[in-house]
C-alpha cells in the first residue's frame, strides 16, 4: 500500500509540468528585485511619514485641555484688569465731582 502511494507520487512528480520562462529567470529576478526593494523603501517612507502626523496628533490632543485652560486664565486676567480700569475711572469722577461741590 505504501509502495503504491510512493509510485504513484513518484510518477505525479514526473509528470508535473516544466515550465520555462520567457525572458530568463535571471532576467526577471534583475528586474524584479529592484523593485521590490524601492518598494519596500517607499513603503517604509510611507510609514515613517504617517507615524510623524500620528505623534503630532497626539501631541496636540493632549494639548487640547491645556489650551483651553490657558484661554480662561488669560479672559480671566484680561476682564480683571478691564474692570479695574473701568473702577479707578469712576473713582476719579467722583473725586472731581466731590472737588467740585466742596
Amino acid at each position: 500500500m505504501f509502495e503504491a502511494a510512493k509510485t504513484s507520487a513518484a510518477a505525479a512528480a514526473e509528470a508535473s509540468p516544466v515550465y520555462e520562462y520567457e525572458p530568463d529567470e535571471e532576467e526577471i529576478l534583475a528586474e524584479l528585485l529592484p523593485r521590490n526593494i524601492a518598494v519596500q523603501i517607499f513603503r517604509a517612507l510611507l510609514e515613517n511619514n504617517a507615524s510623524f502626523y500620528g505623534a503630532q496628533m497626539s501631541a496636540m490632543d493632549k494639548r487640547h485641555p491645556q489650551r483651553r485652560d490657558m484661554i480662561r486664565k488669560q479672559t480671566l486676567r484680561y476682564n480683571r484688569t478691564r474692570q479695574a480700569m473701568i473702577t479707578k475711572e469712576l473713582i476719579e469722577i467722583n473725586l472731581r465731582r466731590r472737588g467740585a461741590v466742596a
